[in-house]
């Protein structure tokens, strides 16, 4: 079902039935849709993936990335800040798209990255990366 590219930054994964190289850089973001995954691509195309989010995962195997909901698996290098409505927080993104963090996954990203305040810019939570 699914394949690694040798080159780090591309994996080879199923697009729509068709074998794909899509380059791990350019996914914003990634949705569970089931048993298929979305691609949110910076190039604003939305790929339909064949196998679930933690398969997706699992192939993107990469540190730059963090499930912050089980639906919801976000690359850092387009977090912007943290927002707060009521008791929910939300991961803000370059396009001011906003994806839940769940109270759980919120817990493991501050334990990780260091307690952002709301609106904090991303270098500073990359600073307590490890």
């Amino acid at each position: 079902m699914w394949k690694e590219h040798k080159n780090p930054v591309q994996i080879y994964a199923q697009v729509m039935g068709v074998w794909t190289y899509i380059v791990v850089e350019q996914i914003i973001y990634c949705q569970a849709y089931g048993d298929y995954t979305h691609f949110y691509m910076n190039d604003d195309r939305k790929l339909l993936i064949t196998g679930n989010l933690t398969e997706s995962e699992c192939l993107i195997d990469n540190d730059g990335f963090d499930r912050i909901h089980q639906s919801f698996l976000l690359n850092h290098q387009y977090f912007v800040k943290v927002s707060r409505k009521g008791n929910a927080k939300e991961a803000i993104l370059t396009q001011g798209d906003p994806l839940p963090f769940s109270r759980e996954r919120f817990k493991d990203w501050k334990n990780k990255y260091g307690r952002p305040a709301y609106g904090e810019s991303p270098e500073k939570c990359k600073m307590k990366r490890k």
